[in-house]
């Protein structure tokens, strides 16, 4: 004896599956009717499409501009990677990755060049005169004139 409810609910899921299942077989007979002449068609469907090319320079064509959007897509990785500290690695990462690859590029932080401190031997920005952390003078401040 389980509690009313639950046994309710249990018979109700039953009765959706039947139905479901009644509904499910007229459009499972539909769907492999239909593949079954797909299938026998095949030949006539496809053919058009399994055909090569006419002539092999149109293979080579279509290589090149493919080759050349990708060149395209490296040079705009490289033109967001240099923004960030990443030549090189926008360019391949434009290049290899494409449209993912530019999406990468722009929500990698940029890159700070860094130094140590003298005084605490942390990292801090190289351009800062003094260090954030324990306010001793740089080197580069001491060098500008």
């Amino acid at each position: 004896m389980g509690i009313p409810i639950i046994d309710t609910l249990a018979d109700t899921i039953k009765l959706a599956v039947l139905y479901l299942h009644a509904q499910a077989i007229p459009i499972i007979d539909t769907l492999v009717d239909t593949l079954s002449y797909i299938a026998a068609q095949s030949d006539s469907i496809f053919e058009p499409v399994m055909q090569q090319p006419k002539s092999p320079w149109l293979t080579w064509l279509i290589f090149l501009v493919m080759i050349g959007i990708r060149i395209l897509i490296g040079i705009w990785g490289r033109k967001i990677g240099k923004r960030k500290g990443l030549d090189s690695a926008g360019f391949l990462l434009g290049f290899f990755l494409g449209v993912i690859g530019l999406i990468i590029l722009s929500v990698l932080p940029p890159r700070i060049e860094t130094t140590i401190c003298v005084h605490c031997q942390r990292q801090i920005p190289e351009d800062a005169n003094l260090c954030p952390y324990c306010g001793t003078p740089t080197d580069s401040s001491t060098e500008d004139p």
